[in-house]
């Protein structure tokens, strides 16, 4: 997977901008389906996608609607439609969690003693409703307000 020596920068700010026009298009998409739609080469896909990853453009979040892969979905600034009102009692349990400051799921799980496959559905709902966000940090996805 070597990259030809006359990549220049504009060649990864088209495959940057190729792929945040495919996701604004859409919620999210795994990184298998968005490689196969953009028809980028795999080398210059995941430049783009580290690209985008390390400047905070995107974020990766599990899906836990069957087997586990990463979706990469596009940042926007939290709106004010999301609101705690309606939400159930553990995902309000969460985001009071989550309001002293960002963790892990499997933190959140333990401590509020749920189980983390339902601690993941909340988290999912809660960034559906851009109540909160999630970084990846190394291995981890670090949930914050």
């Amino acid at each position: 997977m070597k990259r030809p020596h006359n990549m220049t920068p504009q060649d990864l700010s088209d495959a940057c901008d190729v792929l945040t026009g495919l996701l604004s298009s859409q919620d999210d998409a795994t990184a298998e389906a968005l490689q196969q739609a953009s028809g980028l080469r795999p080398w210059l896909f995941n430049l783009a996608a580290h690209e985008l990853l390390s400047n905070g453009a995107l974020q990766r979040r599990p899906n836990v609607e069957g087997p586990p892969t990463l979706k990469l979905t596009v940042l926007e600034t939290k709106s004010s439609e999301g609101s705690s009102d309606a939400l159930p009692d553990d995902a309000r349990a969460i985001l009071a969690f989550l309001n002293r400051g960002p963790n892990t799921a499997q933190k959140i799980a333990s401590t509020c003693r749920l189980p983390l496959a339902r601690v993941l559905r909340f988290l999912e709902h809660l960034q559906h409703l851009r109540l909160i966000n999630v970084r990846y940090v190394g291995q981890l996805n670090i949930y914050r307000v």
